[in-house]
């Protein structure tokens, strides 16, 4: 064994007997055996360290051991004080996490077309349910969509999901409801356009364009179309919706369609913008602040979703926002 072999040997047992040192005697002795060790071991291994270092950077000699000897003595120290303050501070000091009192809703006062419940999508339960629906169970539920708004997206998606149903008079049947919806929106566009087009000056083309902004987002909307066409769609609602805004500056209704289509776009600030100018032409601008919550929290600017859940006191007369409301606000 060579001499700076034995160094680094005896070097390494003296930290080992330092870091044991911890554990055993009263506190004041630990750390001063620890010390002690800890900078013998640290004198030691300067030796064998030293000759690593390259030829320009040996002398003087003094300064250079005692560069290495400091920088091995003070990382271990900062190591084990680093240690010290998370066992003793960090652990001990951990903020509780309030707990917030949110007051319970009365069910019984209200309607249950505002209570959204999510349905289950998995567990023996919802596929032996699934599996035990009869043929005569899906038509009613398709025709139960039928007589509600089936425009709401979640109508929708129920009803192209029948339209994959292996009995015929439901996919039939779900079918029809899709179709004469794409016929509805159809000719209303139809005849629009017929309006846009024999307009003679722009401003009066500006109604037009704002009722055919509002239908071709109304495929958007309803989730009628698919991803390709969905685009295609969107496109065209923001054409005419940027026209329509060239003479209908202060309506909020486009302003707020502006905003959803920069919404979907992923154009945050831009929908952003849009939502504040439609709340400043608005008689009832608290309509559009879930949208504006719905920004920030993409944004995450959580600051500002308690901001705007704060500043307005309409949210708390509507039972479906109250209990978010009251989750962001603490209230």
């Amino acid at each position: 064994m060579t001499a700076e072999s034995k160094l680094v040997f005896y070097a390494v047992s003296l930290e080992a007997a330092a870091f044991g040192a911890l554990f055993k005697g009263p506190y004041f002795l630990r750390i001063t055996s620890f010390l002690t060790l800890h900078a013998a071991a640290s004198a030691i291994a300067a030796g064998p360290l030293w000759k690593l270092m390259p030829e320009k950077y040996r002398y003087p000699r003094i300064l250079s051991l005692s560069l290495i000897f400091s920088l091995l003595f003070t990382v271990s120290i900062l190591g084990f004080a680093a240690l010290v303050i998370f066992n003793v501070y960090l652990l001990r000091s951990r903020k509780t996490v309030p707990v917030i009192k949110a007051s319970l809703l009365d069910q019984d006062r209200i309607e249950s077309d505002l209570l959204s419940m999510p349905g289950r999508s998995m567990g023996e339960s919802a596929l032996r349910s699934k599996g035990a629906a009869t043929p005569e169970l899906r038509l009613r539920t398709a025709m139960i969509l039928s007589e509600i708004s089936s425009e709401i997206p979640k109508h929708m998606r129920l009803l192209k999901e029948s339209i994959k149903s292996p009995d015929d008079s439901v996919r039939m049947f779900s079918f029809s409801m899709v179709d004469g919806m794409e016929k509805r929106l159809n000719d209303q566009i139809h005849a629009k356009l017929a309006v846009f087009r024999e307009a003679p000056t722009a401003a009066e083309k500006a109604p037009a364009a704002r009722e055919l902004a509002s239908l071709y987002w109304e495929y958007v909307y309803t989730g009628l179309t698919d991803q390709e066409y969905s685009q295609l769609m969107t496109r065209e609602a923001e054409n005419y919706a940027v026209i329509a805004l060239r003479h209908l500056r202060e309506d909020p209704m486009l302003l707020a369609l502006m905003g959803r289509i920069s919404l979907a776009r992923g154009r945050h600030d831009q929908a952003l913008k849009y939502f504040h100018e439609a709340m400043a032409h608005c008689r009832n601008p608290d309509r559009f602040l879930p949208y504006v919550a719905e920004i920030h929290y993409g944004l995450g600017h959580y600051a500002a979703v308690r901001d705007t859940f704060t500043g307005h006191s309409g949210f708390t007369h509507d039972p479906a926002l109250r209990p978010l409301v009251e989750l962001w606000t603490g209230t």
